[in-house]
């Protein structure tokens, strides 16, 4: 119980930021009705408690799972094996992320089924576990991130070429959606068990990073190939609402069996996988056992209980909020409160705080836990603020955005070196959470449908592709800064010893 409050603040300080944000704004524009607002309120506290529960299924039972397989399989199985085992890994934790979940849904909903819920998540995960796949080579043969992401990235920079326009929108969204609150946690402790196995004594910390990233292409490239296989024809969608209801917990209830059924299919096969290697490879003791499925009964729990919340009532209200500023207001209100509002999800984030921590470990101090909460929250505020500027400006393309944001990354990674670079592109799925996935998207897709409702598909997505991609930039930034300083003081040093050592010599020179 006292994890479970441990997880319930750290969620609390994820999700009131984004609620008080929504109630000062109804208190402004009255977008909604009381009794939507009513839903939302309860929508946010379902989806806080959902949340805590599944976070707390994630530390019992998923990261253990994560660290025991991959060290299992790397110890007993041969190449092809490891490999085998790693796509089914990289594929079933990835159909299990709620984060995608809930994009392929509002994909689904919003193309009016051409582009299918199962048919997302099926492909994506493919993407991902083959690139997990990649991952695990790439850690048992010691290969430099970056030649994986520069082929990574210019394969995709290709497919682009050829995919319709409205799917390279689409395709970054998934990717940031895929290194999402399951995901991502899993892939690490993958990379560290892989990495502890494999790891040469030699080398830094820098292998455990890099897994996530890599692993988020993946989805990139698969979107793209859907795109180009659909014959260039493009996507038309609408937005739709539900049914006004008198009924305060219609739409909770209406949403609990399906929810329930989804994640019970997202959860269960890692779980049959996992008991099944685990009989050979013997990794966890049987007296852990209970544990474990404690831990992924939490899991199934608080992803439904979540789930709910979100269908319930919690991604509506972002729809409204920003249909009403546009329509009784002038739409480019939309510029900074996109800027408030990227500040203040990325700010309240547990996973930030997670990774300003390891990352003021890993540089010894060098880079403060300030510095980068800085840098990040000024990269997420600048990439919401541009996904409504692409809303408001007609023509502009995403990729006039992304396709020079990495290449920058890319070429900054030969700079930077591997744990820079492994950090910043495995931190785009911890800034891009579950606050983005939902009441952003949410956000940016109402303001979109204001503005223009038959540009919705081209404009309404993008938002979690920008804030994905802001950590990539930033964080290799701080890493030039923190080179810059370790050469300063490494110079510094160097000026202290020949100082000492002439110093020295005259005394020396005095005493005979």
């Amino acid at each position: 119980m006292s994890v479970l409050r441990e997880k319930m603040r750290e969620v609390i300080a994820s999700v009131l930021p984004v609620s008080l944000f929504v109630i000062i704004l109804q208190l402004i524009f009255q977008p909604m009705t009381g009794l939507q607002l009513g839903q939302f309120i309860f929508a946010a506290l379902v989806l806080i408690l959902g949340l805590a529960i599944f976070l707390l299924g994630i530390d019992i039972a998923i990261t253990p799972i994560g660290r025991s397989l991959s060290a299992g399989i790397v110890r007993r199985s041969s190449l092809p094996g490891i490999l085998a085992a790693a796509l089914a890994m990289g594929f079933l934790i990835n159909i299990a992320e709620p984060d995608l979940m809930i994009l392929a849904r509002n994909i689904e909903s919003l193309t009016q089924g051409e582009l299918g819920y199962r048919q997302l998540m099926v492909g994506i995960s493919l993407g991902v576990g083959t690139m997990v796949m990649f991952g695990f080579v790439r850690l048992i043969k010691h290969v430099q991130l970056k030649y994986i992401y520069l082929t990574a990235y210019g394969l995709i920079l290709i497919l682009a070429i050829f995919s319709p326009t409205e799917y390279l929108a689409l395709s970054f969204d998934s990717c940031g959606a895929t290194t999402g609150a399951i995901t991502t946690p899993f892939l690490l402790a993958l990379a560290l068990g892989l990495s502890s196995v494999t790891h040469d004594s030699k080398r830094d910390g820098s292998e455990s990073f890099g897994l996530v990233g890599m692993a988020s292409s993946g989805a990139v490239v698969v979107v793209l190939l859907m795109g180009i296989l659909s014959g260039g024809s493009q996507l038309k969608g609408q937005l739709t609402f539900p049914e006004p209801t008198e009924s305060f917990f219609e739409p909770f209830a209406h949403a609990l069996s399906p929810m329930f059924e989804a994640a019970l299919m997202a959860i269960l096969p890692l779980s049959i996988i996992f008991f099944a290697i685990n009989s050979f490879t013997k990794e966890t003791r049987r007296r852990d056992y209970s544990r474990i499925i404690v831990g992924l009964i939490y899991c199934i729990v608080g992803l439904t209980i979540f789930t709910v919340g979100v269908e319930g009532g919690f991604m509506l209200s972002g729809y409204l909020i920003a249909m009403k500023i546009v329509e009784a207001f002038q739409a480019w209100y939309l510029f900074p409160l996109g800027f408030f509002l990227g500040m203040t999800t990325v700010l309240a984030e547990p996973a930030v705080q997670v990774l300003t921590k390891q990352i003021q470990q890993q540089t010894a101090g060098a880079i403060s836990r300030k510095l980068v909460m800085i840098f990040l929250a000024g990269g997420v505020a600048i990439a919401v603020a541009l996904a409504m500027l692409r809303i408001l400006v007609p023509g502009l393309e995403l990729w006039y955005i992304l396709l020079p944001a990495y290449i920058i990354a890319v070429a900054l990674a030969f700079v930077t070196g591997d744990l820079f670079t492994g950090i910043a592109f495995d931190s785009g799925g911890v800034v891009s959470g579950p606050m983005t996935a939902t009441f952003v998207l949410a956000f940016a897709q109402g303001a979109a449908y204001a503005v223009n409702p038959e540009t919705v598909i081209q404009t309404g997505y993008g938002v979690i592709a920008l804030v994905a991609t802001s950590p990539l930039l930033a964080l290799q930034f701080l890493g030039l800064i923190y080179m810059a300083k370790a050469k300063k003081e490494a110079r510094l040093a160097a000026e202290e010893r020949s100082q000492a050592e002439a110093d020295q010599a005259v005394s020396a020179g005095s005493a005979q």
